[in-house]
């Protein structure tokens, strides 16, 4: 039996020490193009089953071991108490738990496990030597395929477009690429300096300068002379939807949710964003990572999040104070601060969250290794048998067995959520690949495109994205059957089922994530495709858009299309309200002033209309048809001719073909209005 049981503790123990350089080497590298996001969704996949791992390995180790095995390492505590954060801010601050409990949280407990998991139970230089070489190794050959692909070589391939561009590279773009190399420049040449043998050293600098060609190629490709717009919320709008949340102590505290700062972005967005080329751009993360945290999980999550990173610096740092360094822990402290700062210049994504993660593992280790700084506890708690003294006041003097329960406790209580979740996003990953095959054969196989997305949110019913595709490509189909000539029975009955299935998805998707401006956004469109079709969609529609743009009030586009379907009911009043309102929130939007130059000249508001024209001309180009044609309206408007007027124009953003007119109109059940908070 105790053989076995060394067994399975060298075995554990041999785990826990190679899953680190393992991951370090995988993580960057591994994208699969079968999922409706090739990099984020794949990476974040890694995280999971390398957390999961190091996670059973600890636990079957403490178990073998008979305690509970906990390194003290400087940011220890501070993660621990930061999953708690996430985890109570999911199921008390975000409207969608499964959603929080899916995404960011799910991944910062995952590094958690594996830092938790490989610096309690590691304390030799392998470990760490790996996974420094892991990070080089694989950082190289990214920047080896990236400069492939910046130097156009790809594009002789045969292969699909996204393959062969010059932005292409296996991190995921050049953002994530500059998070995941840059940090790592600075830590090679550091290791370079300090290689005692001259191959080792040639090899580094060789690699630190391969890192350096392709990240100054990645640069060039975000600068304004490449012509690629760069997404990123600027520092400005980030802080000020940061600070909003302290306006209420318990969003102060616990921010609005992980996963949910689309919601926050639309509800608190500055409107001087308007004036800017990112005005229709929602944004799914803050200006860095740190705004991010700050936003979605509050001060306590930020405070916990700087914690670990303090921690660990500062006693890194002390070490070079009292010059009792070796060159990994200067190599580790360079890399926690690199990691550090690429965190507070941009958005995270799965790599650098990663690396920064794997970065505070490495200092850790030097620390644990090189310093008495790092203390290890145990912590047992243990069932005996005792005998029989024959009264229960005395002390017990005799131990006859013993059985150490904590082990066993935290297996019991761990074990089974971590089933639970590898059953939830097993089945949201195959979800995620049902949705890229409906997605791929949309256009060539609408029926197996049909069924993919059925499968999808079949799979993943908490997801209110698969509800929004779904809906979206059942009013297609009715828009496709109500096209035909000479409609059977049969077709106007599958036309009210499929339209009846579109609102019921879409209603669904605002159930699943109410203060999601997109479901409301999606709910609206599909109401107004059907206000020629069914009774009461033009009132639901409305009701609709009103819920949009309370969550997304500084939405110019929002007011734009609102006012459209008051154009198009002939309310006009209502119309140039929103259009105004519009052009208050985007005053350089062409859109806007036109849409109300129509309403002034229905209103024979003569003056008021030219007025607008005139500043639509200022925003054209002015070789564009849209600015002839504007021309010639202001020189007729000016002789005081009558222009036509026939709705919709040019201008206005187009949307989606409304089904057919039906005579007499469906009734549609009082189910199929939409549920308003």
């Amino acid at each position: 039996m105790d053989a076995m049981r060394q067994a399975i503790d060298k075995l554990t123990t041999q785990l826990l020490r190679f899953i680190l350089p393992v991951t370090a080497l995988i993580l960057p590298l591994f994208f699969l193009p079968l999922t409706t996001e090739f990099f984020v969704v794949n990476k974040n996949l890694v995280i999971f089953i390398a957390g999961s791992l190091a996670l059973l390995a600890w636990l079957v180790r403490n178990i073998t071991r008979r305690r509970i095995h906990l390194s003290l390492t400087p940011a220890a505590i501070p993660l621990l108490l930061l999953s708690i954060v996430y985890l109570i801010s999911a199921f008390i601050q975000s409207p969608s738990p499964y959603l929080a409990l899916t995404g960011r949280t799910a991944i910062i407990i995952a590094l958690t496990a594996l830092y938790i998991g490989v610096t309690s139970s590691q304390k030799n230089k392998l470990v760490i030597n790996l996974t420094f070489a892991a990070l080089i190794v694989s950082a190289g050959l990214a920047s080896l395929l990236s400069l492939y692909s910046y130097l156009g070589l790809s594009a002789a391939l045969s292969a699909p477009a996204w393959l062969t561009g010059k932005t292409f590279n296996v991190i995921g773009g050049p953002i994530p690429f500059l998070t995941f190399v840059a940090p790592l420049i600075p830590v090679s040449l550091y290791l370079a300096l300090t290689a005692g043998r001259w191959l080792t050293k040639a090899v580094l600098l060789f690699t630190t300068l391969l890192l350096t060609a392709a990240a100054l190629g990645q640069i060039s490709l975000i600068l304004p002379a490449s012509g690629n717009q760069l997404f990123i919320l600027p520092i400005a709008a980030g802080w000020s939807i940061a600070v909003d949340i302290f306006k209420n102590a318990r969003t102060a505290l616990l921010g609005t949710g992980p996963e949910t700062f689309l919601s926050a972005f639309t509800r608190l967005k500055p409107a001087n964003l308007n004036q800017g080329a990112l005005w229709d751009t929602r944004f799914t993360s803050s200006s860095n990572e740190f705004f991010t945290v700050l936003t979605t999980v509050g001060l306590l999550g930020a405070f916990f999040w700087l914690l670990a990173f303090i921690r660990s610096i500062r006693l890194g740092l002390a070490q070079i104070s009292a010059r009792k360094t070796a060159p990994d822990l200067i190599a580790g402290l360079i890399l926690v601060t690199t990691s550090l700062l690429a965190n507070f210049a941009i958005p995270a994504n799965p790599a650098l969250l990663g690396l920064t993660f794997i970065g505070l593992a490495l200092l850790s280790l030097s620390l644990k290794l090189h310093t008495d700084l790092v203390q290890d506890i145990s912590l047992n708690l243990t069932a005996v048998s005792l005998s029989d003294t024959g009264n229960y006041t005395d002390v017990p003097e005799t131990k006859t067995t013993g059985f150490q329960l904590l082990p066993w406790l935290t297996a019991i209580v761990l074990l089974p959520l971590l089933g639970y979740f590898w059953f939830v996003a097993g089945r949201a990953y195959a979800a995620d690949l049902a949705t890229y095959k409906a997605l791929s054969t949309i256009n060539t196989n609408a029926t197996e495109s049909y069924n993919q997305q059925i499968q999808a949110y079949t799979l993943d019913p908490y997801n209110p994205y698969y509800r929004i595709n779904f809906a979206q490509t059942s009013l297609a189909l009715a828009n496709t059957i109500a096209s035909r000539k000479d409609l059977t029975d049969q077709d106007k009955s599958n036309i009210t089922q499929l339209v009846q299935q579109a609102i019921r998805e879409a209603k669904n998707a605002t159930a699943l994530d109410p203060a999601n401006v997109l479901t409301w956004e999606n709910l609206a469109n599909t109401y107004r495709q059907l206000i020629n079709f069914a009774e009461g969609a033009s009132d639901w529609a409305i009701a609709s858009y009103n819920q949009a743009i309370s969550l997304d009030p500084n939405n110019p586009r929002l007011h734009l299309e609102l006012g459209g379907l008051f154009f198009a009911l002939k309310d006009y009043d209502s119309a140039g309200k929103l259009y105004e309102r519009a052009i208050e929130l985007k005053p350089n939007w062409a859109n806007s002033h036109y849409n109300l130059a129509q309403i002034m000249k229905l209103k024979k508001d003569n003056p008021r209309a030219l007025d607008q024209l005139r500043a639509v001309l200022q925003l054209l180009d002015t070789s564009s048809e849209d600015y002839k044609k504007v021309q010639t309206e202001i020189e007729e408007l000016s002789q005081q001719a009558r222009a036509a007027q026939t709705g919709q124009t040019g201008l206005e953003p187009t949307s989606p073909a409304p089904l057919p007119s039906i005579t007499p109109k469906v009734s549609l059940p009082e189910e199929a209005a939409p549920n308003l908070p």
